[in-house]
């Protein structure tokens, strides 16, 4: 495998020649710093003519010729990075794009930065680069005899442990996907993230992604195995977490609070997929709520099931006709219509007192792309049908809902983990 090699270049000399020495690179990038501002360049480290390099920092003059030199390297087995030596952006950049560039080589190729030379700014960019770009990295240490400067001669080089800080950063990045509630998202990026080693790493890559499951579990309706795979962490997620436990356990179960519960869920899933710009999504979820909310009161008021009434409980203004398996089904308006004729609950009173706006609401979404048209709902028309059913459909609903024990309401999946 071909080795390469990206090495700050600045200070002593000693250090660069320990880490060629010990990695043994086929290639070297050599970081150096600019001629800026008539300001003296590490360039001469590695090109310059005749005695260059001071043996010892104190010494008066230089005695020593370029590490290329000293090193005995071949001009093609090496190239000079020369950057401004204070700018962050432009160094990182342009290190970046080289790193980016040899790991595209058709060779196999191992990449080693040792960030020991040059100033802050460059070894501060030699590391950002080598953390997005998993390279290996490698520090030069040795004894100390000042707060500057290792003693020449006592230089050994090491690699740097950077998998904590390499993880934790992969693993925000990845997980980034919650802020768009892309939970599903979260865990196909973390399955195809390479796996730590250290065992409290592993501990949490597992949470991570096993709550990144079963919030997508949720976000698809699945919450008997969102609540499994919750409830497997119940000692782990604390109050962080706890009140999402609580209110799967309503959403699983068979309780009298929980049909009203996953109602209202649905309504938080139509909100999730209008804040992702999916407003056709979240208008086929709304006709869906409504036609359930009509279902679910005439189930529990009525004892009866819009999917096969019995023909007594049809009245006269309503015209029902038999389907092709003899049964009399009831589609979302007619269902309304029932309920309007004969609930005395809050949304009886609800449609007797509106049904015109429910008809208008209706009809944006048969003009849809998802239902019977070709217009697709854009951010205006969903906003306003989102006020509309907040400020008008959801009172009384929440107000039926309370009679059925659902009192303590779920609330909005998280956007950030934590």
């Amino acid at each position: 495998m071909k080795k390469i090699l990206f090495c700050t270049v600045g200070g002593s000399h000693e250090p660069v020649l320990t880490a060629l020495r010990q990695i043994m690179p086929d290639f070297t990038w050599f970081i150096c710093s600019s001629n800026k501002d008539g300001t003296t360049s590490s360039e001469s480290m590695i090109t310059g003519q005749g005695k260059v390099i001071k043996a010892d920092k104190y010494d008066a003059r230089p005695s020593l010729p370029n590490i290329p030199t000293q090193l005995k390297l071949d001009e093609s087995s090496y190239k000079i990075l020369s950057v401004d030596p204070d700018d962050i952006d432009q160094i990182t950049l342009e290190i970046d794009r080289i790193i980016k560039q040899e790991k595209n080589s058709p060779e196999p190729t191992g990449i080693y930065a040792d960030y020991t030379g040059g100033t802050k700014s460059m070894s501060v960019s030699l590391v950002l680069a080598s953390l997005d770009n998993k390279v290996k990295l490698h520090l030069v240490k040795g004894k100390r005899r000042d707060l500057q400067q290792v003693s020449d001669g006592t230089q050994w080089g090491f690699p740097a442990n950077v998998e904590k800080v390499r993880f934790s950063r992969e693993l925000e990045n990845r997980l980034s996907a919650w802020s768009e509630y892309a939970y599903g998202q979260a865990a196909h990026s973390l399955e195809n993230m390479e796996s730590p080693i250290l065992p409290d790493l592993q501990s949490r890559f597992m949470r991570a992604l096993n709550l990144s499951r079963a919030f997508d579990l949720w976000d698809r309706f699945d919450h008997k195995n969102a609540y499994r795979l919750l409830t497997s962490y119940k000692n782990d997620i604390g109050k962080d977490y706890s009140f999402y436990l609580m209110s799967l356990d309503i959403l699983q179960g068979e309780k009298p609070a929980s049909e009203p519960a996953r109602i209202h869920d649905l309504w938080l899933n139509a909100q999730r997929r209008s804040f992702q710009g999916r407003y056709d999504d979240a208008m086929a979820r709304v006709y869906r709520i409504i036609e359930w909310m009509a279902q679910w009161v005439l189930r529990r008021e009525f004892e009866v099931d819009t999917f096969d009434l019995p023909e007594s409980f049809i009245p006269q203004e309503i015209n029902i006709r038999k389907n092709y398996q003899g049964r009399l089904q009831a589609p979302l308006f007619y269902a309304w219509k029932l309920l309007e004729l004969k609930s005395k609950g809050p949304l009886g009173e609800f449609i007797r007192s509106d049904n015109s706006a429910l008809k208008n609401i209706l009809d944006v979404r048969n003009r849809s792309i998802l239902a019977h048209g070709y217009i697709p709902i854009d951010s205006d028309t969903w906003s306003r049908v989102d006020q509309w059913f907040q400020d008008n459909l959801l009172p009384p609903f929440f107000e039926e809902a309370g009679k059925a024990g659902y009192t303590r309401r779920i609330s909005q999946l998280p956007r950030e983990y934590i």
